[in-house]
């Protein structure tokens, strides 16, 4: 019963050619991760792929964006175009590692959940620590500084 919404980022290479260098898909109109602002909604981001650094540099783009970033910061844009505040969520993937939660957590700046905290109704995935979040304010923040580099 919930819109899912395919999302494609592009960026220009060097030659000024536009490339697709990230999918996602975007769940709209999710629970709000954040269980302690029950019956809020957010967009919830299930599926993230970017392009790696060593496939767009062999494809002429020697300088690539900050692919995953631009993939979050476009999920909290449409998530404040429908009137939620910026607000959104996403799991980080097990297979993604330690390393996938440190990208999240600082170069993406997200809120970690927390494996002690329960989720919202609505969430069916038990919690495994791994969930990540952006809340009114906090996403308010990360929408201005993203200002600069939208297109």
């Amino acid at each position: 019963r919930r819109r899912c919404r395919p999302l494609v980022v592009w960026a220009r290479a060097d030659n000024g050619k536009l490339m697709r260098v990230a999918m996602s898909l975007l769940i709209e109109r999710y629970a709000h991760l954040d269980s302690s602002t029950p019956g809020l909604e957010a967009h919830f981001l299930w599926f993230v792929s970017a392009a790696p650094s060593e496939v767009l540099d062999t494809l002429g783009m020697t300088d690539p964006p900050s692919v995953g970033r631009i993939v979050i910061d476009t999920s909290m844009v449409l998530s404040w175009n429908a009137d939620l505040g910026g607000r959104m969520g996403l799991h980080a993937a097990p297979a993604g590692g330690a390393r996938l939660l440190e990208y999240y957590a600082a170069t993406c700046r997200l809120l970690p959940i927390g494996a002690e905290r329960r989720l919202p109704k609505g969430v069916r995935r038990r919690d495994d620590g791994r969930f990540f979040y952006a809340d009114d304010q906090f996403a308010r923040g990360l929408l201005e500084e993203g200002n600069g580099w939208r297109a």
